[in-house]
């Protein structure tokens, strides 16, 4: 009797799971094809990585470089890095900066009065080739080739915050990540105006706040181009401001800028070609000039952090590694590569 019982019991329990299990498949079914699943997936461009928006994992064969140097820079923190038309390194940190031969031998140290933001070297088009702007949070100071100060520009005030700078002929372009917008200076310093498309603000992340660092460089083709970390693009703009293209988009897609917040820096090489860095993934690439994805240089098993990049005249990529303080240099594996 107790067992006849016992198999009632067992046969209405696995009776209900049934019951239950048809139930539970005709919810999803139905949820689903009326849109109303409490599963559905945010946007990749808002931000969110599922599982089906994971960056792509790098294909070897993509990877076209490899590190052949490392040069070791005595900071406690590094923040800029830049090269000049004789392919000499310039690293910015703690409360100074440092020229490198290309080879990595130290040659000149100075000391500054503050913790530099950003820094470049005019090139041979500037007036003033070989001139050296450091920015720092509100300000730029100007020195000569051979370290000599030369002139502090007046500050913004407090609500600026250069994050990088980059020199034309006549004048010099700040990213000024505390108001989201370039700022466009003469020789002499003097500010000429801000730009930015549906400015202030265009270069605001909309995942790192409003006062996110961007980066931007003055092109071959007389355009300045800037990261927009909001829009996963690049774009380009005259001198006075004016958009004329833009290029990229977000996508988990390796030849894409993934992540919530990419591409987070920028150099552009001597023959044209856009180097390009991403955190979060970490990733490193070469576009062409056109904007089309040529190879990735490295992954984050190439190098822990990207503070900054450059890439001088004999097609070397230089990335300023954070975790380590140092520059790591890397050579296309075939130099075929960068002569298509």
């Amino acid at each position: 009797m107790a067992r006849s019982k016992l198999s009632m019991i067992v046969s209405v329990l696995s009776l209900l799971v049934a019951v239950g299990s048809i139930v539970a498949l005709f919810s999803v079914r139905k949820a689903a094809s009326t849109g109303n699943s409490s599963l559905s997936a945010t946007s990749y461009l808002e931000g969110d990585l599922s599982t089906s928006q994971t960056p792509q994992s790098i294909d070897p064969e993509m990877v076209s470089y490899r590190q052949t140097a490392q040069i070791a820079v005595d900071f406690k923190k590094v923040s800029a890095l830049a090269v000049d038309a004789d392919d000499r390194i310039y690293v910015a940190g703690d409360k100074s900066f440092c020229r490198f031969s290309p080879q990595g031998k130290l040659e000149l140290r100075m000391v500054l009065s503050y913790e530099p933001t950003c820094l470049t070297v005019a090139n041979r088009q500037h007036l003033a080739p070989g001139r050296i702007y450091v920015g720092f949070v509100d300000h730029v100071e100007v020195y000569e080739a051979d370290g000599a100060a030369l002139a502090i520009w007046q500050g913004l005030g407090e609500k600026a915050r250069f994050t990088s700078i980059s020199t034309s002929e006549h004048y010099i372009f700040i990213a000024d990540a505390g108001q989201s917008v370039v700022q466009r200076f003469d020789l002499a310093g003097k500010l000429l105006e801000s730009f930015g498309e549906s400015s202030p603000g265009h270069f605001t992340s909309t995942f790192n706040g409003a006062n996110a660092p961007f980066d931007l460089a003055v092109g071959l083709d007389d355009l300045v181009y800037v990261v927009n970390r909001r829009d996963h693009r690049l774009e380009g703009y005259s001198f006075q401001g004016k958009m004329e293209h833009h290029w990229g988009q977000g996508s988990p897609a390796v030849e894409d800028f993934a992540g919530p917040s990419n591409p987070a820096q920028l150099a552009i090489a001597a023959d044209g070609r856009f180097v390009t860095a991403e955190e979060g993934p970490l990733r490193v690439k070469v576009y062409s000039r056109s904007g089309e994805f040529e190879s990735v240089v490295c992954g984050s098993e190439g190098t822990g952090s990207v503070v900054d990049l450059a890439a001088d005249h004999h097609k070397r990529i230089l990335v300023l590694d954070g975790q380590a303080c140092c520059v790591r240099v890397f050579e296309a594996k075939k130099p075929a590569v960068l002569d298509k």
